[in-house]
């Protein structure tokens, strides 16, 4: 029985490592060909260009623990590689194609914005409709799931742990009101849901301890930068 269990376990991590690496492969031949198109790579550099995300996409898991420091210094260190395998020629088109897809980008952002439309691509106004519409059984299920979001972030303690969850009912549900009053327009309700928002977060950091501050912020900053890696990707 014991033998059975350990060949199966060898054959779990062997079917895993596999499915890893090949998934790696995928990726970095999927960089390599969009480099290939943009830049009209040769041959030779195709392979070392492979080598390179693949060696990046491998090291993924220890990334995320870095530093925002730690995580520059990384990118500049794999982009340093990359052109050292491009001619001048090629790297001044890729540089060219970064400040055009950045400007694209920004460019994006402003007419989501314009148009009232947020980062997950639903209009603001219907945000404000789906709040008016939460039951208060979907306000205290929030209120748990945000409770135990900022848990792992900080590691509350249980005395905080209640008095967070509190805080949070009563956000989602004078949310849920001023979403709801029919005697205010849109812009009132976002002026006021703004400000709301502004009074939660204050109440929130006033509930934690300086360490459990900057363990969010930490937190924070990290999202951020993963954010941005991926948007440059």
């Amino acid at each position: 029985m014991k033998n059975l269990m350990c060949l199966l376990l060898v054959a779990f991590l062997a079917t895993t490592t596999f499915a890893q690496r090949k998934g790696m492969a995928v990726k970095a031949d999927a960089a390599v060909e969009r480099m290939t198109t943009e830049l009209d790579l040769t041959s030779e550099q195709q392979v070392q260009i492979k080598e390179i995300y693949e060696t990046r996409i491998a090291n993924k898991k220890s990334r995320s623990a870095q530093t925002r420091e730690e995580h520059k210094a990384a990118r500049a260190e794999f982009n340093e590689k990359i052109e050292a395998v491009l001619t001048p020629a090629q790297i001044e088109k890729r540089n060219a194609l970064k400040e055009e897809q950045k400007e694209n980008i920004k460019a994006k952002r402003e007419q989501r914005k314009a148009e009232g439309i947020g980062r997950r691509g639903g209009k603001r106004g219907d945000k404000i409709e789906k709040s008016a519409t939460m039951t208060p059984e979907m306000i205290e299920n929030r209120a748990v799931k945000s409770t135990e979001k900022l848990n792992r972030q900080v590691t509350l303690t249980e005395e905080q742990q209640a008095t967070v969850k509190t805080a949070y009912l009563n956000f989602f549900q004078k949310n849920q009101a001023i979403a709801a009053d029919t005697s205010l327009d849109t812009v009132a309700k976002k002026e006021m849901l703004t400000q709301l928002k502004k009074d939660h977060k204050e109440a929130l950091n006033a509930l934690l301890t300086e360490e459990q501050m900057a363990a969010r912020k930490a937190n924070k900053k990290l999202k951020k930068a993963k954010r941005a890696e991926k948007q440059q990707n």
